[in-house]
């Protein structure tokens, strides 16, 4: 299997072109993280998510799109605006966990079955589990596709 780990990437270019395209290059299935997620999502039976990101007014509008032609409604959002220069982009990586955790107790809402934290390079991992028993609901960092789940 063959992986696209860029959420941003993978909804702003056709994921399912960058799978297609990954699949017959290589002859392995292909996965993307936008569409991973997506497929996630939709397993878990989720339709109404907090979202928080690092990414810049443009990139979230595109990422909210995204997720509403495929069913699932951001009923909140905060997001760090990085991303205008190539150095801004480079410091998503060094945002502290503690960062993340804050931004997603911020954006929880009553509304929101889950909360969503976009972008592979967003530190969270190791504050999944916190999250998910302070808030007592999901918390899914970039996500990949559940067993049983098919890949496009």
């Amino acid at each position: 299997m063959i992986a696209f780990g860029c959420t941003s990437g993978s909804f702003i270019c056709p994921g399912d072109r960058i799978e297609r395209t990954m699949h017959e290059a290589t002859g392995a299935p292909a996965v993307t993280t936008a569409y991973s997620v997506l497929a996630a999502l939709k397993h878990m039976g989720i339709t109404k998510l907090s979202m928080g990101t690092p990414y810049t007014n443009f990139v979230n509008e595109e990422e909210i799109a995204f997720l509403a032609k495929n069913g699932i409604e951001v009923v909140k959002l905060h997001s760090l605006q990085l991303g205008e220069t190539q150095e801004e982009r480079r410091s998503i990586g060094r945002v502290p966990p503690e960062a993340a955790y804050r931004m997603c107790r911020m954006i929880d809402h009553p509304d929101a079955q889950a909360i969503f934290l976009s972008c592979t390079n967003l530190a969270t991992i190791e504050i999944i589990e916190e999250l998910e028993r302070d808030l007592g609901k999901p918390v899914t960092p970039p996500i990949r596709r559940p067993s049983g789940v098919a890949c496009r």
